[in-house]
């Protein structure tokens, strides 16, 4: 009888030291995805991007961390200014996705981040990248769109990839409306899983059609 209650007592202990990690991971995690819905600086990015690279080391069963670690890095890799370096910040962006994507296969939310990420990378020469990167770009997309239709992420990035496409390659403001279009009706019905759950570009997304309208 003694030794069972011990084990009631241990396991009490136990779940309350698990109940406390979870709740202070999961409010770590709300501060820091605040800072990033607001954040414009390069600065804040970087300093976001270690804040959840030391979240992931200390919680490494969670994908989170790592998919915004690599969100950060994939914009700065669109805000730097210095094209010879967009290569190794995306790189380092995939590297967190792959760490990401290992927790969590077949997400949709990181496909469309490596959408993302690839149109980085066509940005830096698009002559000479297009033809090859486009393809990839395009089919992390529709990946994306297929693993979640209720993601209106994958249409935001098609529409915002459209857009900058030169119109005799199927690309500019008229191919890239009726996409981002749709990319906002589903914004208007999506409803993330939880705080934690990446809940970006409606925003972004309100003033384009903005922009594309005028």
């Amino acid at each position: 009888m003694k030794q069972f209650i011990l084990s009631i007592i241990f396991s009490s202990i136990f779940v309350t030291g698990f109940s406390q990690q979870e709740a202070a991971y999961t409010r770590t995690m709300e501060t820091n995805i605040k800072t990033l819905d607001t954040a414009s600086t390069t600065e804040t990015y970087v300093q976001l991007g270690n804040n959840f690279d030391r979240i992931a080391n200390a919680a490494k069963d969670q994908w989170l961390p790592y998919y915004y670690a690599g969100f950060c890095y994939a914009v700065m890799a669109f805000k730097t200014k210095d094209k010879t370096q967009v290569d190794a910040i995306a790189d380092k962006a995939d590297s967190y996705l792959d760490k990401a994507d290992a927790l969590k296969p077949g997400n949709s939310e990181i496909s469309t981040l490596r959408a993302m990420i690839t149109n980085t990378r066509i940005l830096v020469d698009p002559r000479s990248r297009w033809q090859e990167l486009n393809t990839v770009s395009e089919g992390w997309i529709i990946k994306a769109q297929q693993q979640d239709p209720a993601n209106p992420r994958p249409w935001y990035i098609q529409a915002r990839t459209k857009l900058y496409t030169p119109a005799m390659l199927g690309g500019g403001p008229e191919a890239a409306l009726p996409v981002l279009e749709e990319a906002l009706t589903r914004f208007g019905k999506f409803q993330p899983d939880n705080s934690l759950a990446p809940n970006w570009g409606h925003e972004e997304a309100q003033k384009l059609l903005t922009q594309l309208k005028k």
